[in-house]
């Protein structure tokens, strides 16, 4: 059985995530399909961060920096010089001046909506279920929070491409790795609060206490800003 074990103690980010996981070995390659569906493309870096070597990732719109949107065509521009590739994820050592960030892009969407999506994209055996379970676990969170119906409920900010993009496209690297079971420490969820959609909430907030609640999952605190307490 192969385990892959993340330490949660800083918590994670969508973004996070992915890139742990192709440190990890996965190949970029297979998020092409979310590129393909969506209008945003992967851009994973090697990066120092403290003097330790990291990977990083970015989901950006697409056509951003001087790309035709085409899908599978990608043109990204260095030293004034235009260079068309046809891969889709892979390294870049510079950061592209016009790079436009993904995040709450696109509409705000209801689960079902956001099935419809995942369900249409050209994605390995069991990927789409689990894909599809893991935007379920969010819905019924989030139409528990509102006291909602589950096909009616409002993705906000996990409706929009980019939280596609991070879920659909950590599904497809798990799948990659050809990981069977996946364990984590407790996970630290920050403190303080945070603007949402419907006001400001204390983090962790109300959805994610639903999802660890269901999970049994193991919270502890976080750093807090100063500037918050």
């Amino acid at each position: 059985m192969r385990t892959l074990a993340f330490d949660g103690r800083m918590g994670a980010s969508g973004d996070m995530v992915l890139a742990a996981l192709l440190a990890a070995g996965a190949n970029a390659d297979a998020l092409a399909p979310v590129e393909d569906a969506l209008d945003v493309r992967y851009v994973v870096d090697g990066v120092d961060e403290n003097g330790i070597a990291a990977t990083r990732v970015r989901v950006l719109l697409d056509g951003a920096d001087g790309t035709d949107g085409g899908a599978g065509a990608r043109t990204h521009t260095h030293d004034g010089h235009a260079h068309p590739h046809d891969d889709h994820a892979h390294p870049h050592d510079d950061n592209d001046a016009g790079d436009t960030p993904a995040e709450g892009h696109g509409p705000r969407r209801t689960y079902a909506e956001v099935v419809d999506i995942v369900e249409s994209m050209a994605l390995p055996d069991g990927v789409t279920d689990d894909a599809v379970a893991i935007f379920r676990r969010l819905g019924e969170a989030e139409s528990s929070v509102h006291d909602a119906d589950l096909e009616s409920t409002a993705f906000h900010e996990v409706g929009a491409d980019d939280a596609i993009a991070d879920v659909v496209g950590a599904v497809l690297l798990l799948d990659d790795l050809d990981v069977d079971r996946v364990v984590t420490t407790p996970l630290s969820t920050g403190g303080g609060t945070k603007s949402m959609t419907h006001g400001e909430y204390p983090i962790p907030a109300p959805a994610v206490v639903e999802l660890a609640a269901a999970a049994d999952w193991s919270l502890r605190g976080g750093p807090v800003d100063a500037e918050l307490l």
